[in-house]
């Protein structure tokens, strides 16, 4: 797990909201953050933490035009074998899940972000990709495949 800390300005670039909504909400408790020398900052995991609790959507338009809300369902602890969940709707009406699995042997040397997560999901959209996919992310490339469900026969 990482040790990375962010700054009041940099989770307001991420998240695209004003550096004074994100100390209001570091002040009210709704971020956990540390004060250090007078300023906030917050720890990856409970910025993780927090945008997943509050269903925060991040809206991307792709090359094509099409405009689409990113919901962060779930965000997996990285490293473990459980995939995090991304709710996709587009304005043409669609929608759809995407399941996100990034294996332990990639992060291997790698501090993933939460917006390499995010762009990831957006290189999806990108090729086109408009059901219900998992995504893993392997040493040896990205690949797609169908969300099949367990059944028991």
């Amino acid at each position: 797990m990482s040790d990375k800390v962010y700054t009041v300005n940099q989770v307001a670039t991420l998240l695209n909201l004003k550096p004074e909504t994100v100390r209001t909400y570091c002040t009210r408790g709704k971020i956990r953050a540390l004060k250090v020398g007078g300023e906030y900052r917050i720890p990856k995991r409970d910025l993780e933490k927090w945008v997943e609790a509050s269903k925060r959507k991040f809206a991307y338009r792709s090359r094509g035009g099409t405009e689409f809300k990113v919901e962060i369902c779930k965000l997996s602890e990285l490293g473990t074998q459980n995939p995090s969940f991304f709710y996709i709707s587009s304005s043409k009406g669609d929608s759809f899940f995407f399941e996100l699995y990034i294996s332990p042997e990639y992060l291997r040397d790698r501090d993933i972000e939460l917006t390499d997560r995010l762009k990831i999901v957006y290189d999806a959209l990108e090729q086109d990709v408009r059901e219900p996919k998992r995504i893993e992310v392997l040493p040896s490339g990205i690949y797609y495949g169908d969300i099949v469900p367990d059944i028991e026969f």
